[in-house]
């Protein structure tokens, strides 16, 4: 068996190896579709490795030659609608068709016209390389991060690869030895084994960039309450903690903690599912206050904190004051037009000596504090402890 021919079989159990992963991929979790464009691909490559392996049987059929690389053309064009769809950057519909016709139409000439000529080399080598260029465009084209910006360089190797190989085998000798089967020549082991590198290397930084995207959901999943979107709360006091922990002694630091006013009779009145939408409405009014200045969390069933990281006590009050009129305006499907969702706030700046624990005892002092001032107000912390309001006395009707 030549060099080539072992490469080739290598290179088929890769290629179905790959296929089957990206496949199960793309059954764990509906979210990878790109994973179907991808195993689609490698099972297309397998099946020009097939064509290329039936070549050992007529090594001088140019109708099998054109057949094998319009096959692996149309594996690589599967390839970049798979990154197409995994990084949201669109291919104009017209690119990647126009290119498989002409790179069918220059591989067709090449073989009828150019047969084992370093021309018809360049004709059906240059369109694999532009395929390649287009899937680099794809990945490159926008800031990406280390793993994706490392593929798209392979990317780029793959289509000087193909550059290369019509220099490859004039070096080689190819074109002096033009009767002599493909695969029994220098030239197909070098192809065959350059093929071998970047075909795996591309194959696994994908499932690697993919298995990555799948544990980053996993844990934003694991840190994130399902029905506020924001921080769980295990995952905001950790957050808290890490940030008061670090935090330099001048610099200013403030904590919210608000509590929906008498969410029970939300619930009770509308149903569990208007109570849902209302904490979801209310979450994102605290997300587009907030914004970059800090981070939330939901910390109870009614109850939110606000951690701002470089507000001091004044700034903190106009945030929670912003939330408090913002969510005013709230409205509902469910909820009646005359219902305003209103909330209590209490509001503290950490002091140099506070830890986690007490500045969130402070603040919860005195969103009670707003909670015994009547609600729908911001208060923040008194010297003296006040006991939490009985939510006894139903849902407040604004007219």
């Amino acid at each position: 068996m030549s060099s080539a021919l072992f490469f080739v079989w290598v290179n088929l159990a890769i290629a179905l190896s790959f296929a089957a992963a990206m496949l199960a991929i793309a059954l764990l979790d509906n979210r990878f579709r790109a994973a179907f464009w991808f195993a689609g691909s490698f099972l297309i490559s397998s099946l020009y490795l097939i064509f290329e392996l039936a070549t050992a049987e007529w090594p001088h059929s140019a109708s099998l030659a054109t057949l094998t690389l319009t096959t692996f053309m149309g594996g690589l064009a599967l390839i970049n609608v798979g990154l197409s769809i995994h990084y949201k950057r669109p291919i104009a519909r017209w690119v990647i068709p126009l290119t498989a016709l002409v790179a069918a139409g220059l591989i067709f000439t090449a073989q009828f016209a150019f047969q084992n000529s370093l021309t018809g080399y360049i004709m059906y080598q240059a369109p694999l390389a532009a395929m390649q260029s287009i899937g680099a465009w794809v990945i490159l084209s926008e800031r990406r991060a280390k793993l994706d910006r490392a593929l798209g360089v392979v990317f780029v190797l793959s289509c000087a690869h193909f550059l290369a190989k019509p220099f490859i085998a004039l070096a080689t000798g190819r074109f002096d030895n033009a009767s002599q089967p493909y695969l029994s020549t220098d030239y197909a082991a070098y192809s065959q084994a350059l093929g071998t590198v970047i075909g795996v290397a591309l194959a696994l930084l994908i499932i690697v960039i993919m298995v990555q995207q799948l544990l980053t959901e996993l844990k934003r999943q694991a840190l994130t309450d399902g029905l506020s979107g924001l921080l769980n709360r295990a995952a905001f006091h950790h957050e808290l903690s890490r940030m008061v922990s670090r935090r330099r002694r001048r610099a200013p630091m403030s904590l919210i903690i608000c509590d929906l006013d008498h969410f029970k009779a939300i619930n009770d009145t509308y149903g569990h599912e208007c109570g849902d939408q209302v904490i979801a409405e209310f979450a994102a009014t605290i997300c587009r206050a907030v914004a970059d200045e800090g981070c939330a969390g939901r910390i109870g069933g009614e109850e939110f904190a606000i951690l701002l990281e470089a507000s001091g006590l004044g700034e903190a009050m106009e945030t929670a004051n912003r939330v408090r009129i913002a969510s005013h305006a709230l409205r509902l499907e469910a909820f009646p037009d005359m219902c305003t969702i209103t909330a209590s706030f209490g509001v503290v700046e950490i002091h140099p000596n506070d830890s986690a624990q007490t500045a969130l005892s402070r603040a919860d002092l005195a969103m009670y504090r707003a909670k015994a001032a009547g609600r729908d107000c911001v208060r923040t912390a008194p010297l003296e402890r006040i006991s939490p309001p009985s939510d006894g006395d139903g849902l407040r009707i604004v007219a």
